[in-house]
Formats: structure tokens, sequence, C-alpha cells
């Protein structure tokens, strides 16, 4: 009997494609961010006040309970968001908003949260410590 035997092609197309990309910076290296197209300059929020209430707790006590609150302003007049954090502990009902509560842990430490205040632009920083002193 006669055998039928098929031989398969490979093709291989190459093709050379060029592509051009136009990148445009604006307001590198500057302090404030500058829409140029508006002419407008935006400043960060300022971080006024930032309180931990109480700031040192007993790792003995059943409620480590810190009351914390951020006063902030953004000289725009820009109206703020706040997200706070912090690796340990945990947040009762939400972290966002000027004042929230956090649980600390009962573990003798300097725990640090941290709060980022943001006018939708630029987020301005910083931390307050809670202290959990051996019960």
């Amino acid at each position: 009997m006669g055998e039928i035997v098929m031989l398969k092609r490979l093709l291989i197309l190459t093709a050379t494609v060029s592509v051009s990309v136009i990148l445009t910076f604006t307001g590198v290296g500057c302090e404030d961010d500058d829409d140029s197209s508006t002419g407008v300059i935006n400043n960060p929020p300022e971080i006024r006040n930032l309180i931990a209430n109480p700031a040192t707790f007993d790792s003995s006590y059943r409620y480590r309970e810190a009351h914390l609150s951020c006063l902030a302003t953004d000289p725009d007049g820009d109206s703020l968001s706040y997200f706070w954090e912090c690796p340990h502990g945990n947040f009762i009902d939400t972290n966002i908003g000027q004042a929230v509560t956090w649980v600390a842990p009962n573990i003798p430490n300097e725990y640090f949260v941290t709060v980022n205040v943001s006018d939708g632009i630029d987020i301005t920083l910083d931390s307050v410590a809670v202290t959990i002193v051996p019960g």
C-alpha cells in the first residue's frame, strides 16, 4: 500500500515596527504642582495638630483604645480627606476621617500611627506615637 506523507511548512514572517513616543514633563523638580494650562498652583495640605488620647497604655488594660485626631488646613482652600494606617493593632469602624479610634496591641512597644491628608492632588503625612508599657 502506498503511504501518504503530509509535510507542514512553517511560514515565518518578520516585520519591523516603528513606535514614536512623546513624553512631556511639567513641574519636574518644583515644590508646588503647577497646571500650566490653567496657571493654577496647588499647595499641599498642612497638618497643624496631631493628637493621640491617651498616648500611653499599660499592657494589662483590657481596652487600649486611642482616639486619634488630626487638624489640617489647605492653603488653597481645597477640601481634605484623611486616611489612617498602622501595621499593628486595628481601627474601630473605619480608618478614614479627621478623627478615628485605634486599638493598640497588648504587646509593650511604641507604635506609630500615620495619617495621610490629601487635597486630591498632594498628600501630606505625619505620625503620632502610642506607647504600650509593661503591665
